[in-house]
């Protein structure tokens, strides 16, 4: 589990998303993906959910920006394998 790896620990990982859950769902993340924290670190190693289908391709690039940013005040960005691919689309290289 990337939030074990990393030394985030779930307790710190679950108060973030539900601190976040409404910021989340506003830019378009899906509810059931935000409530699972395995779906979660899934989609942030992957860039997709498996289960539903759902990935960042979905969202515009500000929607990405606000996500990134949310993100990564709390998290070094370099803890899942997908943000950096999503850091590089942000910013057009």
């Amino acid at each position: 589990m990337s939030y074990i790896k990393n030394k985030t620990s779930e307790k710190e990982l679950i108060n973030w998303l539900k601190l976040n859950h409404m910021n989340l769902l506003k830019i378009g993340l899906p509810d059931e993906i935000l409530s699972d924290r395995h779906r979660w670190n899934y989609l942030l190693d992957h860039g997709y959910d498996i289960d539903s289908g759902w990935d960042f391709e979905q969202l515009v690039i500000a929607e990405t920006k606000v996500f990134l940013t949310l993100v990564g005040e709390q998290f070094p960005l370099d803890r899942w394998a997908y943000m950096e691919d999503l850091r590089r689309t942000v910013s057009g290289v």
